[in-house]
């Protein structure tokens, strides 16, 4: 066969017959090389030519042959590209010429070559064909298969499941004895428990809910200016000892992870990789993600802290986010924990945009970035994974031609297309003068602009309808964050992760019930004032009503947050039976009785409790008096 490139050549034959006159054409040439290049068919009309050249991009490994049949053909089958090696077909977007065959590969006008050279970028628009796979999108957008939950705490505990929590509690309570061995001031005197610790999370969730997450932690449990509910679930050094305790790892094994596996994040890792597990297995995002960093507020000691100005907190932990460009759902994510040893992180952007959308490959999604992660060989590698991708382009890239680059000499607002051989499009587009922006689609095959006085190609406003799911999600969990200012990144990092599977829910819980508060601005604020108070539900309601010297306090608490109601109280104060000292009568009397006041559950004897329809004890009837008389004025 002969050594030079073949060009694009219109065939008007199938393939068998097309590889077969290729064979007949370098017989001849070997035998004489002055033959005419020309292969006369006495079955066909037609006179086919092939072209001979040596400036066809070498960007591919292969040498590519079109082949058009003729109107006139008995055969009507599509455009079809043949690899001249190995003989495979590609009926995808690889078209190089259009199906007139009036373009010529040699024309200067029509061909931009990259400045690395390799990429020939044709200025025209291939002709419309079929939508490719890639574009088609497999699967529906909403909750998988199997998610099922019928409360707002249940759509929680798909994020922050059984598994994540018997972790954490397991490495809570291993570094609170470690603390209370050695500080004998901590007051550890019991494990943490699962519905304590979700009473903990519900307290953060509802101190952000009301913007108090700066507000000194005291203040939240002052009966002055703090909330019945704190009061009513736990006591305020209980509260800061669980927050001084929490651990996400074990500690005595953390060094010799780190030396295994170079990640400095390893104290978070399992909890992360837990988290993520359940993202990608509960929800189906929609036909467009972006793929975007966040940056975690922390200004503490990290080693991998990151200074980012452009970011609202300029200083904090870095996290590389997967979000639905339409709904902000967060389906995959990966902490950034700095290089690992001394080995310089090449090709960061690919890497990262490859290993998020691991969950979604094939799935014909379409991938937003910005120019920190859009590249020619990124788009090629989500081509082969059926994804395509949208995103702004760095001037400093080498697959940018020149006449792509801002220029004085371009008018303004004017678009330059370039079509590539394996389907990307590249348009730069001049808003100002001396200005130039350019973007790589592999979703776009058309040279489309809008008719409004922006003039802006479709791939433009594309662009900017997708680009801002990851923004948008960090906006929304700052919004209402739980994150309270702490000296240990773990825990700012542990925060972030509740905000993230609280808005989750939010997004798996509307989802299910389109029409839960429909209509109302402030949906997420009610969702979140809702989670936590299933939250501490359980633990709220079991302490007021534990035998305790501040029970009566406890129960006033519940009764003004909403945990418990009077009748509540009554049915569960009655439950204890037996005998106790009447707290009126002096103690030297030692009075036993069975009555207790109905309100506050206190021990009163007969000659001291107030009996009409209930018990109640003088106290609580001076109470009810006082309320009364307040209500009548």
């Amino acid at each position: 066969m002969s050594k030079n490139a073949l060009s694009v050549v219109r065939y008007r034959y199938s393939a068998k017959q097309v590889l077969a006159e290729i064979m007949k054409q370098d017989l001849k040439t070997s035998d004489n090389d002055d033959a005419d290049n020309s292969i006369s068919n006495e079955s066909s009309e037609a006179e086919d030519m092939i072209e001979v050249e040596d400036d066809v991009s070498d960007e591919l490994d292969y040498t590519r042959v079109t082949v058009v049949n003729d109107c006139n053909s008995d055969d009507s089958s599509a455009t079809i590209d043949y690899d001249v090696e190995t003989g495979n077909v590609d009926n995808e977007d690889a078209v190089l010429a259009d199906a007139t065959g009036e373009d010529d590969v040699d024309d200067d006008d029509d061909v931009m070559w990259s400045r690395c050279g390799t990429i020939a970028w044709r200025r025209r628009c291939p002709p419309n064909s079929r939508q490719p796979r890639r574009n088609i999108l497999t699967e529906d957008t909403g909750l998988r298969d199997g998610v099922q939950f019928e409360s707002i705490f249940e759509a929680f505990g798909l994020f922050v499941d059984e598994m994540m929590m018997n972790h954490i509690l397991m490495c809570t309570n291993q570094h609170a004895d470690e603390i209370k061995a050695k500080s004998p001031n901590f007051r550890w005197n019991k494990s943490l428990s699962a519905d304590e610790f979700y009473a903990f999370i519900g307290l953060n969730l509802l101190a952000g809910v009301q913007k108090s997450r700066n507000q000194r932690l005291a203040e939240l449990w002052d009966e002055q200016w703090g909330y019945p509910i704190f009061r009513a679930t736990m006591s305020f050094h209980r509260f800061a000892d669980i927050l001084r305790a929490l651990r996400l790892d074990d500690k005595s094994t953390r060094n010799q992870r780190i030396l295994d596996t170079g990640n400095q994040g390893a104290a978070v890792q399992e909890v992360l990789d837990m988290f993520l597990v359940k993202c990608r297995s509960s929800y189906k995002c929609g036909p467009s993600v972006t793929i975007d960093e966040q940056l975690i507020n922390f200004y503490g000691n990290c080693r991998f802290r990151m200074f980012i100005p452009s970011k609202p907190g300029k200083y904090g932990l870095k996290m590389w986010v997967m979000a639905d460009s339409s709904t902000y759902y967060c389906a995959d994510a990966q902490l950034y924990a700095g290089k690992i040893g001394n080995q310089a992180d090449v090709g960061q952007g690919t890497r990262v945009v490859l290993q998020l959308t691991e969950s979604i490959s094939g799935s014909g999604r379409n991938v937003t970035t910005d120019n920190f992660f859009t590249s020619y060989k990124l788009a090629k590698e989500l081509l082969k994974r059926d994804l395509t991708l949208v995103g702004t382009v760095r001037g400093n890239r080498k697959e940018i031609p020149t006449d792509m680059l801002p220029d004085t000499k371009r008018d303004l607002l004017s678009s330059t297309f370039g079509f590539s051989a394996d389907g990307a499009t590249l348009v730069s587009y001049v808003p100002k003068r001396r200005k130039a922006v350019v973007l790589l689609s592999t979703q776009h095959r058309d040279d489309a602009i809008t008719p409004d006085e922006t003039k802006k190609p479709e791939i433009i406003n594309y662009y900017n309808a997708t680009k801002c799911g990851v923004d948008v999600l960090d906006k929304l969990v700052r919004t209402y964050s739980c994150k309270r200012a702490i000296a240990r990144w773990t825990i700012s990092f542990f925060f972030n992760l509740i905000d993230i599977a609280a808005y989750n829910a939010l997004v798996a819980w509307i989802t299910l019930n389109p029409d839960w508060q429909h209509g109302k601005s402030d949906v997420r604020r009610l969702f979140l004032r809702e989670l936590g108070m299933q939250l501490v539900h359980k633990h709220a309601s079991a302490r007021s009503v534990q035998p305790h010297g501040k029970r009566k306090r406890v129960q006033e608490c519940a009764r003004q947050s909403g945990v418990i109601t009077a009748g509540a109280s009554h049915d569960i104060s009655s439950v204890r039976r037996g005998k106790r000292r009447c707290n009126i009568c002096p103690r030297h009397i030692e009075r036993k009785t069975r009555l207790q006041c109905d309100r506050c559950g206190t021990a009163v004897c007969k000659q001291h409790s107030h009996i009409s329809t209930s018990t109640t004890c003088p106290s609580c009837v001076v109470f009810g008096e006082s309320a009364a008389s307040a209500s009548v004025v």
